[in-house]
């Protein structure tokens, strides 16, 4: 099991169209990190389909594994 944790932010420019689930995608390749990033983002929350132009914070993940082999093989 991998568990992300944050880091340092980056800054995604939206173009016309893009939703939250949708930058996720696009920054992290999985839609699983769309809470980290609105709430990097609390100034646009109420947002739901982005104009061009809008500067968001993307947190940085890095993946650390909380264990080592599965529980049935130890």
């Amino acid at each position: 099991m991998q568990e992300l944790n944050s880091k340092v932010s980056k800054v995604y420019e939206t173009i016309s169209g893009d939703t939250w689930d949708f930058v996720s995608h696009k920054v992290y390749g999985t839609v699983e990190m769309t809470e980290q990033l609105r709430n990097a983002n609390k100034g646009f929350i109420r947002i739901m389909i982005f104009p061009a132009g809008v500067l968001l914070k993307c947190p940085e993940v890095e993946a650390k594994t909380t264990g080592g082999l599965p529980p049935w093989v130890e």
